[in-house]
């Protein structure tokens, strides 16, 4: 089926226009919430801020490279390199990065094995939740902010 044959399936809901700004303003107030608690954490439970934003910056990087994403000033160690794309020197780091970059990337290939790894490297259970939830949170952003990209021209 040709994208064009496709197009009425994906026309907008037909709504009065301000119950679908209403729908709008609560989905983007939910989102903005989501993101408040896991780059800024009021408990960062070990995962600071300035962590958060590199990994968030490097998921971005990873899976929509055209895309502009979170901003990060991080340029110098360990932090720039996640950042970046690349690799942290810290093996804590390593173990952290390299769970993102699966989850983000190719999360069913993700196992008890990479659990083990980030314990190993002395993430808690907290740490490895709240890493889980930066990674999806993350993704799904990816996904939404991309995909409106996409469509906004047909409205």
């Amino acid at each position: 089926m040709s994208l064009e044959s496709q197009s009425n399936e994906w026309a907008p809901i037909d709504r009065p226009e301000s119950d679908q700004d209403a729908v709008r303003v609560e989905f983007l107030t939910g989102v903005e919430k989501c993101r408040a608690s896991v780059l800024s954490a009021e408990q960062d439970l070990g995962l600071d801020a300035a962590l958060r934003a590199a990994l968030a910056q490097r998921i971005w990087r990873k899976t929509a490279p055209s895309f502009e994403g979170f901003p990060s000033d991080q340029d110098d160690g360990d932090l720039g390199r996640i950042s970046k794309g690349d690799m942290p020197v810290d093996q804590k780091l390593a173990a952290i990065v390299a769970f993102t970059d699966l989850i983000a990337i190719n999360p069913g290939q993700a196992g008890k094995i990479n659990l083990k790894t980030l314990r190993n490297a002395g993430l808690t259970e907290p740490q490895i939740v709240a890493l889980c939830e930066l990674v999806g949170f993350v993704s799904l952003d990816v996904r939404i902010s991309f995909g409106l990209s996409l469509v906004k021209d047909l409205t």
